[in-house]
């Protein structure tokens, strides 16, 4: 027994099946593989800005310890040494 040839709507819309099928999925993965890349993306440019934070953090603690350190002796009240005795 022969198996019956299907009728030429059956197949065209077979047809059109298939590629919305393909179209789908593709979709379905394209957008997956945007949300992967986008989250990458993401997440190294946060790791490239904390890393570039750090230093900078650094760099601003040593100029505050030296600009500390050069206005500390203009804090103290300034005043005539006391004279020598005999002197």
């Amino acid at each position: 027994m022969a198996i019956p040839r299907r009728p030429r709507a059956v197949e065209t819309e077979l047809t059109i099946i298939r590629r919305l099928g393909t179209w789908l999925l593709g979709g379905v993965f394209g957008l997956i593989a945007a949300l992967i890349t986008g989250a990458a993306s993401i997440g190294w440019s946060a790791c490239a800005v904390v890393a570039e934070v750090k230093p900078q953090s650094q760099r601003l603690d040593r100029i505050e310890s030296r600009l500390d350190a050069a206005n500390k002796p203009t804090d103290a009240p300034i005043s005539r040494p006391a004279p020598k005795a005999g002197g």
